[in-house]
Protein backbone atom coordinates (compact mmCIF):
# COMPACT_ATOMS: atom_id res chain seq x y z
CA UNK A 1 0.00 0.00 0.00
CA UNK A 2 1.45 3.28 -0.79
CA UNK A 3 0.61 6.29 0.83
CA UNK A 4 1.17 9.84 -0.18
CA UNK A 5 1.98 12.70 1.59
CA UNK A 6 -0.76 14.85 0.38
CA UNK A 7 -3.50 11.86 2.59
CA UNK A 8 -1.31 12.71 5.65
CA UNK A 9 -2.17 16.39 5.14
CA UNK A 10 -5.06 17.58 7.13
CA UNK A 11 -7.91 18.77 4.85
CA UNK A 12 -8.34 22.41 5.47
CA UNK A 13 -12.22 23.19 6.38
CA UNK A 14 -13.69 27.23 5.69
CA UNK A 15 -15.26 28.57 8.57
CA UNK A 16 -16.63 31.86 9.29
CA UNK A 17 -13.44 32.94 11.29
CA UNK A 18 -11.25 31.02 8.55
CA UNK A 19 -9.56 27.59 7.92
CA UNK A 20 -9.51 25.31 10.29
CA UNK A 21 -7.81 21.51 9.73
CA UNK A 22 -10.16 18.78 9.53
CA UNK A 23 -9.51 16.70 12.36
CA UNK A 24 -10.89 13.69 10.82
CA UNK A 25 -9.13 13.54 7.47
CA UNK A 26 -6.20 14.33 9.61
CA UNK A 27 -6.68 11.44 11.72
CA UNK A 28 -8.27 9.01 8.54
CA UNK A 29 -4.31 9.75 7.07
CA UNK A 30 -2.62 8.38 10.24
CA UNK A 31 -4.42 5.74 10.70
CA UNK A 32 -3.50 4.81 6.93
CA UNK A 33 -0.20 5.52 7.38
CA UNK A 34 0.16 3.17 10.76
CA UNK A 35 -2.02 0.34 9.03
CA UNK A 36 0.93 0.15 5.85
CA UNK A 37 3.72 0.78 8.39
CA UNK A 38 2.64 -2.10 11.13
CA UNK A 39 3.23 -5.07 9.28
CA UNK A 40 7.09 -3.88 8.56
CA UNK A 41 7.64 -2.56 12.12
CA UNK A 42 6.37 -6.28 13.19
CA UNK A 43 8.42 -7.94 11.08
CA UNK A 44 11.39 -5.66 11.95
CA UNK A 45 10.58 -6.29 15.89
CA UNK A 46 9.99 -10.04 15.60
CA UNK A 47 13.29 -10.65 13.89
CA UNK A 48 16.83 -11.00 15.87
CA UNK A 49 18.85 -9.29 12.43
CA UNK A 50 21.23 -6.84 13.69
CA UNK A 51 23.34 -4.87 11.71
CA UNK A 52 26.87 -3.77 12.64
CA UNK A 53 29.29 -1.55 10.90
CA UNK A 54 32.93 -0.72 11.61
CA UNK A 55 36.46 -2.39 12.04
CA UNK A 56 37.12 -5.80 10.69
CA UNK A 57 39.61 -8.01 10.78
CA UNK A 58 39.22 -11.76 9.43
CA UNK A 59 40.01 -14.26 12.20
CA UNK A 60 39.76 -17.33 9.56
CA UNK A 61 38.13 -17.52 5.91
CA UNK A 62 34.96 -17.30 6.89
CA UNK A 63 34.59 -15.76 10.23
CA UNK A 64 35.04 -11.96 10.96
CA UNK A 65 35.34 -9.54 14.15
CA UNK A 66 33.64 -6.42 13.38
CA UNK A 67 33.62 -3.91 16.66
CA UNK A 68 34.18 -7.39 18.88
CA UNK A 69 31.49 -9.37 17.68
CA UNK A 70 32.70 -12.47 16.44
CA UNK A 71 30.69 -13.55 13.18
CA UNK A 72 30.75 -16.62 10.72
CA UNK A 73 29.84 -15.32 6.78
CA UNK A 74 26.38 -17.07 6.74
CA UNK A 75 26.65 -19.81 3.99
CA UNK A 76 30.44 -19.96 3.47
CA UNK A 77 32.60 -23.13 3.78
CA UNK A 78 36.39 -21.99 4.27
CA UNK A 79 39.38 -24.29 4.99
CA UNK A 80 40.12 -24.23 8.74
CA UNK A 81 43.78 -22.17 9.30
CA UNK A 82 45.61 -25.25 9.58
CA UNK A 83 44.56 -27.07 6.38
CA UNK A 84 46.83 -28.11 3.49
CA UNK A 85 45.17 -28.53 0.09
CA UNK A 86 47.24 -29.97 -2.99
CA UNK A 87 48.03 -28.07 -6.06
CA UNK A 88 47.47 -30.33 -9.62
CA UNK A 89 51.23 -31.42 -9.41
CA UNK A 90 50.38 -32.40 -5.54
CA UNK A 91 52.54 -29.77 -3.85
CA UNK A 92 51.24 -28.78 -0.96
CA UNK A 93 49.92 -25.51 -0.25
CA UNK A 94 48.25 -23.48 2.94
CA UNK A 95 44.74 -23.23 1.44
CA UNK A 96 43.43 -22.35 4.91
CA UNK A 97 45.49 -19.31 5.42
CA UNK A 98 45.05 -17.91 1.81
CA UNK A 99 41.42 -18.23 2.61
CA UNK A 100 41.87 -15.93 5.14
CA UNK A 101 44.25 -14.09 3.16
CA UNK A 102 41.87 -13.32 0.74
CA UNK A 103 38.72 -12.48 3.35
CA UNK A 104 41.67 -10.08 4.90
CA UNK A 105 42.37 -8.51 1.59
CA UNK A 106 38.54 -7.98 0.93
CA UNK A 107 37.36 -6.08 4.52
CA UNK A 108 41.10 -4.50 5.12
CA UNK A 109 40.52 -0.43 5.56
CA UNK A 110 36.95 -1.04 4.31
CA UNK A 111 33.74 0.17 5.85
CA UNK A 112 32.26 -3.06 6.27
CA UNK A 113 28.36 -4.24 7.11
CA UNK A 114 27.27 -6.78 8.36
CA UNK A 115 23.64 -8.20 9.07
CA UNK A 116 23.83 -10.53 11.71
CA UNK A 117 21.79 -13.14 13.04
CA UNK A 118 21.93 -15.38 16.34
CA UNK A 119 22.70 -19.28 15.11
CA UNK A 120 22.06 -21.53 18.33
CA UNK A 121 24.32 -24.04 17.23
CA UNK A 122 27.07 -21.64 15.37
CA UNK A 123 27.02 -18.36 17.43
CA UNK A 124 26.51 -15.65 15.22
CA UNK A 125 25.87 -15.65 11.03
CA UNK A 126 26.10 -12.53 9.29
CA UNK A 127 25.96 -11.33 5.75
CA UNK A 128 28.87 -8.65 4.52
CA UNK A 129 28.96 -6.14 2.89
CA UNK A 130 31.64 -3.80 1.48
CA UNK A 131 30.27 -1.14 -0.22
CA UNK A 132 28.46 -2.90 -3.18
CA UNK A 133 29.88 -5.78 -3.02
CA UNK A 134 28.50 -9.15 -0.84
CA UNK A 135 31.71 -10.25 0.83
CA UNK A 136 30.36 -13.69 1.44
CA UNK A 137 29.65 -13.76 -2.37
CA UNK A 138 33.44 -12.80 -3.25
CA UNK A 139 34.91 -15.59 -0.80
CA UNK A 140 33.58 -18.09 -2.76
CA UNK A 141 33.73 -16.51 -6.04
CA UNK A 142 37.17 -16.74 -5.09
CA UNK A 143 37.55 -19.97 -4.62
CA UNK A 144 38.96 -19.61 -1.41
CA UNK A 145 35.63 -20.54 0.13
CA UNK A 146 32.96 -23.20 -0.99
CA UNK A 147 29.10 -22.84 -0.22
CA UNK A 148 28.21 -24.25 3.01
CA UNK A 149 24.97 -24.90 4.97
CA UNK A 150 22.66 -22.16 4.51
CA UNK A 151 23.88 -21.05 1.50
CA UNK A 152 20.92 -19.74 -1.00
CA UNK A 153 21.14 -20.00 -4.86
CA UNK A 154 23.26 -17.48 -5.24
CA UNK A 155 26.06 -18.87 -3.65
CA UNK A 156 25.54 -21.92 -4.70
CA UNK A 157 25.77 -20.34 -8.15
CA UNK A 158 29.13 -18.40 -7.15
CA UNK A 159 30.57 -21.73 -6.14
CA UNK A 160 29.52 -23.24 -9.82
CA UNK A 161 31.00 -19.87 -11.38
CA UNK A 162 34.52 -20.73 -9.41
CA UNK A 163 34.87 -24.25 -9.82
CA UNK A 164 34.46 -23.52 -13.73
CA UNK A 165 37.09 -21.12 -14.00
CA UNK A 166 39.71 -23.37 -11.67
CA UNK A 167 38.98 -19.91 -9.20
CA UNK A 168 41.37 -20.90 -5.56
CA UNK A 169 40.53 -24.35 -4.40
CA UNK A 170 39.16 -25.46 -7.56
CA UNK A 171 42.92 -25.12 -9.26
CA UNK A 172 44.03 -28.67 -7.39
CA UNK A 173 42.87 -30.51 -4.71
CA UNK A 174 41.17 -30.60 -1.51
CA UNK A 175 40.06 -32.95 1.40
CA UNK A 176 36.34 -32.91 1.37
CA UNK A 177 34.45 -30.70 3.45
CA UNK A 178 33.29 -32.86 5.81
CA UNK A 179 36.82 -33.95 7.11
CA UNK A 180 37.29 -30.20 7.72
CA UNK A 181 36.15 -29.31 11.45
CA UNK A 182 36.68 -32.84 12.20
CA UNK A 183 39.12 -33.25 15.33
Amino acid sequence: MIISPKALRPKMQRTGSGAIPNCQAGLFGLAMLAAALAPAASALAGSDLAEVSGPTVALDGQTVEVRGRRMTLKGVLAPPLGMACRTRREKPYPCGQLARTALSDIVRNQVVVCRAEPDPGRGTLADCRVGPFDVNEQMILSGRALAGDGAGERLRRAERAARLLGEGLWKGRFPPPAEWRQP
